[in-house]
């Protein structure tokens, strides 16, 4: 058969399938949200073995998960255990025919298993069958090597028209930012911010889930294990990336988890102390931390924070001994600083400006390459005597990992847009905030590659460990 025979056979089909099948597209927006094993009921190298795994890849880049393929011979068509298989079997008496020539027996009910939510799936193959074979049930039928290709194409497309279908209506629900820190912090007010605009642009209410705990661990863990359908959110920040370095196992995989939406602020330090620390400047508190080595407590958000790294950084370049006081969140280290428990913290403009106007703390420095505006008078930590020292915080925007691309761009696209609205400029230059939103899905990716890098090493020299 030529090229063009099999183009002219294959047409009708598609035609056809795709027509039929999208009344019934509803089931893929909540199928599949984890894996899928493929149980083919022959030896590996058959006609059934090869449909399968052209099929299976098709449908693990379509629906943005892993696709196992089962060999396993002689099981007939009897079902699968666990809610996420599929099966895939030969003819009963397949005997018969050459091995190339068999695709599927009654695929309509054995491709789904009774633990899954079969009525939303069987509805759309049943017709997919039907539009493959008009007018004959899906039973003994004798199938040439090309139409192997052909079923296999008309599968793909299936499965593209499917996974298509909801995306063209992105979002027609509320969203979920979770974010993995109490409330009060930088990440916090981003999320907030961010969250307002995108409900305003996507006329769907965007609910912010604050879930706090080991450094941000508890929240990114229940972000990673979320359907990857672009209704839940994670605001990410740099202590993101340091949790790899502070445990020995994680439940979930930073890189490999997470689809990277982009970066959207970063802000730097003020390096601040309570008002009976006796030490006005950078050069002050050195001296008092090393005339009084481990008796100065500074205050952070919890291990792997971002002050807690910021603080360790800081003990690193200048070998003073302060001791770690993590609490459970910014907002309670906050009130630890200003009711004196701690000496000394790193804290961002956008928490704390306000108290040190009022004098209940004092700032000695930021952390920044260049003086803020909002204290055009403060020094930068490196003017006062700590030279090439920086620290800064980052925040930006990650969904589960297989999301697909269209619902991150969709995504990438408006938070590009909200950064350049007049009243959001305005609000981020008020709270210190430096606008980084010109990343793309693929640098942010990168960028939280190398920052895993950068502070497995920077904790490793430091020493730093969970408190």
């Amino acid at each position: 058969m030529t090229t063009r025979q099999l183009s002219s056979s294959l047409r009708p089909v598609l035609t056809a399938m795709v027509a039929a099948l999208l009344p019934t597209l509803a089931w893929a927006q909540v199928y599949p949200t984890k894996r899928i094993r493929i149980v083919v009921g022959s030896s590996a190298g058959g006609g059934l073995d090869f449909v399968a795994r052209i099929v299976g890849h098709k449908l693990s880049a379509a629906l943005g998960q892993p696709i196992i393929i089962d060999n396993r011979p002689g099981a007939a068509a009897s079902p699968s255990s666990g809610p996420a298989s599929c099966i895939i079997s030969p003819l009963a008496r397949a005997s018969q025919y050459g091995a190339d020539d068999i695709f599927c027996a009654k695929l309509e009910e054995s491709v789904m298993t009774a633990k899954m939510t079969a009525p939303t799936l069987r509805a759309p193959i049943t017709l997919f069958l039907k539009a493959v074979w008009p007018g004959k049930p899906c039973t003994a039928i004798r199938w040439h090597r090309w139409r192997f290709i052909g079923m296999a194409l008309a599968t793909s497309a299936f499965v593209a028209t499917a996974s298509a279908q909801p995306q063209q209506t992105y979002p027609d629900r509320p969203i979920r930012f979770v974010v993995p820190l109490a409330t009060g912090g930088a990440t916090d007010i981003a999320a907030r911010l961010f969250g307002q605009k995108l409900a305003d642009a996507f006329g769907q209410q965007v609910v912010i889930d604050n879930r706090p705990g080991a450094g941000g661990l508890i929240g990114a863990e229940l972000a990673a294990k979320a359907s990857p359908d672009g209704y839940t959110l994670m605001m990410v920040s740099s202590s993101h990336t340091v949790l790899p370095s502070l445990h020995k196992k994680l439940p979930y995989d930073i890189v490999n988890d997470f689809a990277p939406v982009t970066m959207l602020i970063a802000t730097p330090f003020l390096l601040l102390v309570h008002p009976s620390v006796p030490a006005n400047s950078v050069k002050d508190l050195l001296a008092l931390a090393k005339a009084k080595p481990g008796q100065i407590n500074y205050a952070s958000g919890g291990n792997g924070s971002a002050a807690h790294i910021a603080a360790e950084s800081f003990k690193s370049v200048t070998g003073i001994n302060v001791v770690h006081l993590p609490y459970k969140g910014t907002a309670p280290a906050l009130i630890g600083l200003l009711a004196g428990e701690a000496g000394l913290a790193f804290y961002t403009i956008s928490a704390t400006l306000q108290h040190v106007k009022a004098g209940r703390l004092r700032a000695l420095a930021t952390t920044d390459e260049k003086r803020s505006p909002s204290l055009p008078d403060l020094p930068t930590v490196a003017e006062a005597g700590v030279p090439g020292f920086e620290a800064s915080t980052w925040v930006g925007v990650a969904a589960p990992a297989g999301t697909p691309k269209s619902i991150i761009a969709k995504l990438h696209g408006e938070f590009t847009r909200i950064l350049k609205l007049p009243e959001v400029k305005e609000r981020l230059a008020a709270l210190g905030f430096k606008d980084k939103g010109n990343t793309t899905p693929e640098e942010f990716g990168t960028i939280i590659k190398n920052e895993v890098v950068r502070w497995s090493k920077v904790l490793k020299e430091s020493g730093a460990k969970v408190d």
